[in-house]
């Protein structure tokens, strides 16, 4: 059973980070603008890079991978034209580069990218100017940093399927010009807008809010369907960090997470995955404020780490009042292996071949703490208790055992501030 043992929240006001995330963990190889990749590279001069030589005419090997862009300078991605479209996992635009993705020609989709990421660094902008495909991809845009729709005339669709938008500031902005904003099932997710008008109509462009800017989110005459983007931002939760670490001696990870903002906030789920991020289960439960304008902070604790150790991924649930749900960025942790101990203490018989089985405390000085005492299998945790003798604790474990599955079992022994794990096999 998992156990929620240090939850706490508090609000207070404070200014936010405006970092993103490094989103390189589901890089596995880099394309980066230096060297012979680039022709004509000049950084301090305000001619445009045109770099189609080397990149568009290697489709395969770009397939679903992420570029960097990380030596600044101003970039025109161009696709030759035709039928052809540039696969794409994922961007990376760092130290004030400006990059311009284009078509020459043609119909067709000139960008098409998924299940990735893409990171636009302070300083920085990425402008779409051309039809583009995005789905299942998180945007991060930092503060003095540019995401721009801007694409010709009767070329200008823009289709967002399963993507989140994190303007991570009040100058991170989202821009729109000649653009046609086309949501598809898997929707549009907006996080720190900063605007507060919205269209009373989302079917009607006419109600939009006049000035062509609301916050960070801007919008000119040529931009078609704005209010289905706009109407998407009355967010729950206006997300400030999240973050997990590990605690060798309680062997646990903590998760900590804040909002500046929430609306109809109903709670949040921890969802964990171990060795990949396929496999999440919800391991508890933590109320929200419903309504808050302040900071305020969360924890979570997880105790029943798997003992072979490995990489542990969490993500947060937010649920609003009316079911409807968001997810925060993933995290993990490493997590080590439990190392069997040679102490103090010592498990008899082992292997267990009956019902008989004890543990004792080979030390001469007494106990001058309670023993804290977790068994645990490879797969699920069976009980923690508190013992106050190695009386009671053989007491305890007598009963637990007819619960405790066949093969291996860790039991770890907290006691005069030190921690030791027996290994046992019950036969």
């Amino acid at each position: 059973m998992y156990k929620l043992f240090c939850f706490f929240l508090f609000t207070s006001y404070s200014a936010y980070s405006q970092e993103c995330q490094s989103c390189e963990g589901a890089i596995l190889n880099k394309y980066r603008n230096n060297g012979p990749r680039v022709v004509n590279y000049i950084p301090n001069n305000d001619k445009t890079t045109k770099i189609q030589d080397f990149w568009t005419k290697k489709y395969d090997s770009l397939a679903y991978q992420t570029v960097v862009f990380d030596r600044g300078g101003t970039f025109t991605w161009d696709v030759p034209a035709g039928n052809e479209t540039l696969r794409l996992g994922g961007i990376i635009l760092d130290n004030n580069t400006k990059l311009e993705l284009e078509k020459n020609g043609g119909n067709h989709m000139a960008f098409d990218i998924q299940n990735g990421c893409i990171t636009i660094k302070s300083g920085s902008s990425l402008e779409f100017g051309y039809i583009s495909g995005l789905k299942n991809v998180e945007i991060c845009v930092e503060d003095n940093a540019e995401l721009i729709f801007d694409g010709d005339k009767n070329r200008e669709t823009f289709t967002f399927d399963g993507v989140k938008i994190n303007l991570m500031g009040d100058n991170a902005k989202l821009k729109f010009d000649i653009a046609e904003i086309d949501i598809k099932n898997g929707g549009l997710v907006i996080d720190g807008w900063t605007g507060d008008g919205y269209c009373s109509d989302p079917n009607d462009d006419d109600t939009a809010p006049t000035e062509g800017e609301s916050g960070n989110i801007s919008w000119s005459s040529g931009t078609k369907n704005i209010c289905s983007l706009l109407n998407i931002n009355v967010l729950p939760v206006e997300w400030h960090q999240v973050s997990a670490k590990y605690a060798p001696f309680s062997r646990s990870n903590t998760v900590n997470w804040s909002t500046l903002k929430e609306w109809e906030n109903s709670h949040f789920e921890i969802e964990r995955s171990i060795d990949g991020v396929k496999d999440y289960k919800k391991i508890g439960r933590v109320e929200g404020m419903g309504w808050s304008d302040d900071l305020t902070v969360y924890s979570f604790c997880d105790e029943d780490l798997p003992l072979r150790g490995g990489r542990v991924y969490y993500r947060i649930k937010q649920v609003d009042f009316e079911g409807t749900f968001d997810y925060s960025q993933t995290m993990m942790v490493n997590v080590p292996g439990v190392q069997v101990t040679k102490g103090e203490w010592r498990a008899y018989p082992n292997p267990i071949r009956g019902n008989k089985f004890n543990i004792v405390r080979l030390a001469t000085e007494s106990l001058r703490s309670d023993i804290q005492v977790k068994v645990m299998t490879s797969q699920i945790p069976v009980a923690t208790f508190t013992a106050k003798s190695e009386v009671e604790l053989n007491s305890h474990v007598q009963k637990l055992l007819p619960r405790i599955p066949k093969g291996v079992f860790v039991v770890e022994l907290q006691s005069n501030q030190q921690i030791e794990y027996l290994k046992v096999i019950k036969d």
